[in-house]
Protein backbone atom coordinates (compact mmCIF):
# COMPACT_ATOMS: atom_id res chain seq x y z
CA UNK A 1 0.00 0.00 0.00
CA UNK A 2 3.20 2.42 0.80
CA UNK A 3 4.21 1.72 -2.46
CA UNK A 4 1.00 2.66 -4.27
CA UNK A 5 1.14 6.03 -2.46
CA UNK A 6 4.50 6.57 -3.64
CA UNK A 7 3.54 5.69 -7.27
CA UNK A 8 0.60 7.75 -6.93
CA UNK A 9 2.39 10.69 -6.06
CA UNK A 10 4.98 10.67 -9.35
CA UNK A 11 4.80 12.24 -12.38
CA UNK A 12 4.24 9.50 -15.46
CA UNK A 13 7.59 10.39 -17.04
CA UNK A 14 9.12 9.86 -13.86
CA UNK A 15 7.58 6.41 -14.01
CA UNK A 16 8.55 5.83 -17.27
CA UNK A 17 11.98 7.15 -16.44
CA UNK A 18 12.29 4.61 -13.67
CA UNK A 19 11.19 1.67 -15.51
CA UNK A 20 13.48 2.49 -18.73
CA UNK A 21 15.74 2.84 -15.52
CA UNK A 22 15.13 -0.37 -14.59
CA UNK A 23 14.59 -2.26 -17.80
CA UNK A 24 18.31 -0.83 -18.60
CA UNK A 25 19.72 -2.80 -15.56
CA UNK A 26 18.01 -5.90 -16.59
CA UNK A 27 19.59 -5.78 -19.62
CA UNK A 28 22.83 -4.90 -18.29
CA UNK A 29 22.40 -7.87 -15.99
CA UNK A 30 21.33 -10.45 -18.50
CA UNK A 31 24.53 -9.27 -20.67
CA UNK A 32 26.51 -9.83 -17.78
CA UNK A 33 25.43 -13.60 -17.24
CA UNK A 34 25.83 -14.17 -20.92
CA UNK A 35 29.48 -12.86 -20.50
CA UNK A 36 29.75 -14.86 -17.21
CA UNK A 37 28.42 -18.52 -18.77
CA UNK A 38 30.14 -17.77 -21.87
CA UNK A 39 33.54 -17.52 -19.77
CA UNK A 40 32.72 -20.54 -17.50
CA UNK A 41 32.27 -22.83 -20.67
CA UNK A 42 35.92 -21.63 -21.54
CA UNK A 43 37.05 -21.81 -18.26
CA UNK A 44 35.72 -25.07 -17.78
CA UNK A 45 36.93 -26.36 -21.78
CA UNK A 46 40.70 -24.91 -20.21
CA UNK A 47 40.52 -26.92 -16.83
CA UNK A 48 39.71 -30.22 -19.03
CA UNK A 49 42.69 -29.70 -21.14
CA UNK A 50 45.14 -28.65 -18.59
CA UNK A 51 43.68 -32.13 -16.92
CA UNK A 52 44.54 -34.04 -19.98
CA UNK A 53 47.86 -32.03 -19.97
CA UNK A 54 48.75 -33.08 -16.30
CA UNK A 55 48.09 -36.53 -17.15
CA UNK A 56 50.15 -36.80 -20.00
CA UNK A 57 52.98 -35.20 -18.21
CA UNK A 58 52.71 -38.07 -15.22
CA UNK A 59 52.89 -40.47 -17.63
CA UNK A 60 55.91 -39.09 -19.34
CA UNK A 61 57.07 -38.95 -16.02
CA UNK A 62 56.84 -42.43 -15.20
CA UNK A 63 58.02 -43.55 -18.66
CA UNK A 64 61.10 -41.34 -17.99
CA UNK A 65 61.39 -42.70 -14.47
CA UNK A 66 61.16 -46.02 -15.43
CA UNK A 67 63.68 -45.35 -18.86
CA UNK A 68 66.22 -44.25 -16.20
CA UNK A 69 65.73 -46.93 -14.05
CA UNK A 70 66.64 -49.17 -16.83
CA UNK A 71 69.72 -46.96 -17.95
CA UNK A 72 70.70 -47.22 -14.05
CA UNK A 73 70.84 -50.70 -13.94
CA UNK A 74 72.30 -50.98 -16.99
CA UNK A 75 75.10 -48.57 -16.51
CA UNK A 76 75.57 -50.83 -13.11
CA UNK A 77 76.13 -54.20 -14.81
CA UNK A 78 78.54 -52.33 -17.57
CA UNK A 79 80.90 -51.13 -14.36
CA UNK A 80 80.68 -54.30 -12.30
CA UNK A 81 81.76 -56.04 -15.91
CA UNK A 82 84.60 -53.91 -16.42
CA UNK A 83 85.43 -53.73 -12.17
CA UNK A 84 85.82 -57.98 -12.83
CA UNK A 85 87.95 -57.55 -16.16
CA UNK A 86 90.31 -55.01 -14.03
CA UNK A 87 90.27 -57.27 -11.42
CA UNK A 88 91.13 -60.07 -13.76
CA UNK A 89 93.70 -58.51 -15.30
CA UNK A 90 95.60 -57.41 -12.06
CA UNK A 91 95.73 -60.82 -10.92
CA UNK A 92 97.18 -61.70 -14.39
CA UNK A 93 99.36 -58.60 -14.18
CA UNK A 94 100.34 -59.68 -10.41
CA UNK A 95 101.08 -63.77 -11.60
CA UNK A 96 103.35 -62.18 -14.59
CA UNK A 97 104.72 -59.96 -11.62
CA UNK A 98 105.67 -62.93 -9.58
CA UNK A 99 106.59 -65.15 -12.39
CA UNK A 100 109.50 -62.60 -13.73
CA UNK A 101 110.21 -62.12 -10.08
CA UNK A 102 110.88 -65.68 -9.91
CA UNK A 103 112.98 -65.85 -12.93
Amino acid sequence: MLRENELAGTKPNQMIDSTSAHLEQIDNLKQQVSYLTENSAKLSEQVELLSQSNQDLSLSKESLTERFDVVTENNVKMAQGHADKIMEFNNQLSLANEEVTRL
